[in-house]
């Protein structure tokens, strides 16, 4: 039996083993699978959108290979899009070549069905009033220009956000809590002393994990909302460590 003539279901049980190579998904594998056949195309391409990292600068080539692929205008853009469920990005300063928050918010416009988002900043305060206009519209399933295309598919629900590097006193942690209350596990990769907001979460979280320990304020802040939900509590440091 030829490459052309196995069923669809045989070609993804295929391209799911292949999928890892050392812990890490076998893009060049995936890459020649795409354009062995029609048939293996869309198998081997829903497995590579499955992770993406962008860390190259705005307009650099993974950026712009990323947006050309997924062009919300197009059916087949949008189907790329859907297939992210893991997305890594890096987001540096604004007044550089490095992507930012608008380019975020343009990302997740693309990838409505995204389960954990990756980040890391550096350089940036704040994400600015546009931004998070944007993403709250994406969070509300009520998008706005190319975005709007993604519609039919509901709102933006992130369960996981991992965020390797942000600034000490930056509040970007509150501001995505605050528009994706959808959030349940949380990683912190970096210290975090700005104080917590005033307004009451809504996320619930089963798993907090910690490289740094946060002062109490805000680790009771974070756990707050999350008495029933709470089932994995993970500290790098003593817990203890948070009281002073």
């Amino acid at each position: 039996m030829s490459a052309n003539c196995l069923p669809t279901e045989i070609v993804d049980a295929i391209l799911e083993l292949v999928y890892y190579s050392n812990g890490e998904p076998d893009k060049v594998t995936l890459k020649s699978c795409a354009v062995i056949s029609r048939v293996w195309t869309a198998s081997a391409q829903r497995l590579l959108f499955r992770s993406v990292a962008l860390r190259g600068v705005h307009h650099g080539r993974e950026h712009t290979s990323f947006c050309e692929a997924t062009n919300p205008s197009t059916p087949h853009g949008r189907a790329l899009g859907q297939h992210v469920r893991v997305m890594e990005v890096y987001i540096g300063e604004k007044s550089g070549h490095d992507l930012d928050d608008s380019d975020l918010a343009d990302l997740l416009g693309r990838t409505p069905r995204l389960y954990e988002l990756i980040l890391r900043v550096t350089g940036v305060h704040q994400f600015l009033y546009g931004t998070m206009e944007k993403l709250a519209q994406l969070a509300a399933g009520r998008p706005s220009g190319f975005s709007s295309m993604l519609n039919d598919v509901g709102p933006l629900r992130i369960r996981a956000l991992t965020l390797l590097s942000c600034g000490i006193q930056s509040p970007v942690l509150y501001q995505l809590l605050e528009v994706f209350p959808s959030i349940q596990f949380l990683y912190l990769g970096f210290e975090l002393a700005a104080p917590p907001p005033k307004w009451t979460p809504a996320f619930h979280l089963y798993e907090l994990s910690l490289v740094r320990t946060p002062r109490l304020p805000v680790l009771q802040w974070l756990l707050s909302s999350s008495t029933d939900s709470i089932q994995i509590l993970s500290f790098r440091d003593s817990p203890r460590s948070c009281v002073r």
